[in-house]
């Protein structure tokens, strides 16, 4: 009875299914946890065989630790997973011995690990999906040591740089980028590990020796016990080529809208000095026709008049001849009036003496 209250006392605790075999696979002791596991009772599982309670087979199962154990003289683990019960089960099997090292039965551990094998599983996708979009991406991808060291890289990378992986393997930032000094670079890369990310361009130098403008998003994360560099490496070069184009199309654009300015600024010259040339002969032109009314129609108009004054004057005691010379003299005097007028509007200074 002190050895069955100590079996119950000491097992019954443990979260592990515990169980006792003798060298024909009988159960002779359980603890609680593998009567609940399998919906029994002490008493419905003590005397069969272990694997009729746990494998639900007729005999053992050709991979069964126990029977390895045995073989093997030594402690077996082994993880199994039971669709039954829906677990996945880390097995241990300890063969136990006697003092002449007979036989004498097993000790047999079943530990829980559905929850770990689930997360492992969890994260076995999640690194391949990361592992899909690494080697899928668009972009190159570079993970670098605190050192400067590539420790691994993607295909896009590959292509971008044109190493092999035993390359690679090999190389330092030092080696891809021809601008910056190494002790330039190694700051830079303490500065991203210090901030923790850093986006920054670069120039890199191919295998082939030719030069790329590169976008660089850079962060860290552990890994291993020790920080990586993981930098997404996006060559901007033909975007850099398209914006150099650009900026000098506008810059010849500019200058063309300029010497296009100046020509407009100079037919406007010419403009102005043709039309102040037009406005110089339309004015010498009218002083010339106001020069040529006042010399010709003015002399002939002002000879009239004295001819006119002369006949009223000879004439002037006979009244309606009197008159209507005096009449003809007011109508001469207003058209030199009219002619001076016009000789005034033609830029004409001289006058006319109407008397």
């Amino acid at each position: 009875m002190l050895i069955e209250d100590h079996w119950h006392n000491s097992f019954d605790v443990i979260t592990e299914l515990v169980s006792l075999h003798d060298t024909n696979y009988k159960l002779l002791k359980v603890n609680k946890a593998f009567t609940d596991a399998f919906h029994s009772t002490h008493d419905e599982v003590i005397g069969k065989q272990c694997y009729e309670i746990i494998h639900e087979t007729k005999e053992p199962l050709h991979n069964c630790p126990c029977k390895h154990a045995l073989e093997l003289k030594k402690p077996v683990i082994r993880e199994s997973y039971k669709p039954l019960l829906d677990l996945h089960l880390e097995i241990t099997a300890y063969p136990l011995f006697d003092d002449k090292n007979n036989f004498k039965g097993m000790l047999h551990f079943m530990k829980n690990i559905t929850g770990r094998r689930l997360a492992e599983e969890a994260l076995s996708h999640s690194e391949k999906r990361y592992q899909v979009l690494f080697d899928q991406s668009p972009d190159g991808i570079l993970l670098i040591d605190g050192e400067g060291k590539i420790v691994e890289f993607n295909e896009m990378a590959h292509r971008q740089l044109g190493y092999s992986r035993e390359e690679f393997a090999k190389l330092r930032l030092s080696d891809i980028d021809p601008v910056e000094k190494p002790e330039e670079i190694q700051a830079r890369i303490k500065q991203v590990f210090m901030d923790g990310k850093a986006k920054f361009e670069v120039i890199q130098r191919t295998k082939q020796g030719e030069l790329r403008n590169v976008y660089v998003i850079a962060q860290i994360f552990p890994s291993s016990g020790r920080n990586i560099f993981h930098a997404i490496w996006r060559d901007i070069t033909e975007r850099k080529k398209i914006e150099e184009e650009l900026r000098m199309a506008h810059e010849q654009l500019e200058l063309r809208v300029l010497e296009r300015t100046l020509e407009l600024n100079r037919s406007n010259e010419q403009l102005r000095n043709l039309a102040a040339h037009l406005q110089s002969v339309r004015e010498e032109e009218r002083a010339k026709i106001a020069r040529e009314i006042h010399d010709e129609l003015g002399q002939a108009l002002s000879a009239q008049k004295m001819e006119l004054s002369w006949f009223r004057d000879r004439y002037g005691d006979h009244k309606p001849i009197f008159e209507k010379s005096g009449a003809m003299l007011d109508a001469l005097n207003a058209t030199m009036r009219s002619v001076r007028r016009i000789c005034t509007a033609l830029r004409c200074v001289e006058t006319f003496d109407t008397g």
